[in-house]
């Protein structure tokens, strides 16, 4: 293969062209190797050059990727405290009703029986009512006063009232009451059926009527006006 030199001129000898020649080859081999060597060489500064160019310049502060936050729990949400019940003022009546201070309390006070009397004012019975009375007859008397005879070591002392013509709000009987024991009527004994006709009988005219009775143990007389 011919390799031009250049200033080659045909005009030179043969043998000058042929050293020139040999000279230029050489010339254009040892050119062709330091263009081969340059590109070698350049190629690691383009590959430097590329990967500065993605780096971050020097002395400049890197920004790192903005990374959205996660969407935060919602906190859990306490529930109201309850209303606060409202405070009553104490009611200007019931401060009314309430003791001044210092004043004494009131004691509760137990009602104590009073025993009867020896002799006691029973009161009056209307001649009316007791004619009343007597027109029903024994039985109806003995059906509206319940009685049981009361005996003591064995002998009958009277009549123990068990009730007082109950159910019967037009008749009252003034201190005489169920419990009470009656011994003797106008003086007389009750023991037999004989003995309390005939003060039945007696009572259509009589004056009073009086009984002797035994209240808890204590004895007393009952004294009853008929009033005409």
């Amino acid at each position: 293969m011919a390799c031009p030199v250049a200033g080659y001129s045909a005009s030179r000898s043969p043998r000058a062209q042929k050293v020139d020649r040999r000279q230029g080859c050489a010339h254009n081999t040892r050119m062709r190797l330091v263009a081969r060597l340059a590109v070698v060489c350049a190629l690691p500064c383009v590959l430097c050059a590329c990967g500065a160019a993605d780096a971050p310049r020097a002395g400049k502060a890197t920004t790192p990727p903005t990374v959205a936050p996660a969407a935060a729990a919602p906190a859990e949400v306490a529930p109201p405290p309850p209303p606060a019940l409202p405070v009553l003022a104490p009611d200007a009546g019931m401060q009314a009703q309430s003791p001044a201070a210092g004043a004494p309390e009131e004691s509760l006070t137990l009602a104590v029986e009073v025993p009867l009397g020896a002799e006691v004012n029973a009161g009056v019975i209307e001649r009316a009512q007791l004619n009343a009375i007597l027109a029903r007859g024994i039985g109806q008397f003995l059906r509206s006063v319940i009685t049981e005879p009361q005996n003591l070591n064995g002998r009958f002392v009277g009549w123990r009232i068990l009730s007082l013509f109950d159910g019967q709000p037009a008749i009252h009987v003034a201190v005489l009451r169920p419990g009470d024991t009656v011994r003797r009527a106008n003086g007389q004994s009750l023991e037999h059926p004989e003995a309390f006709k005939a003060v039945w009988d007696a009572l259509a005219t009589a004056k009073e009527l009086v009984l002797d009775i035994d209240r808890n143990g204590n004895r007393s007389k009952l004294r009853y006006t008929i009033a005409n």
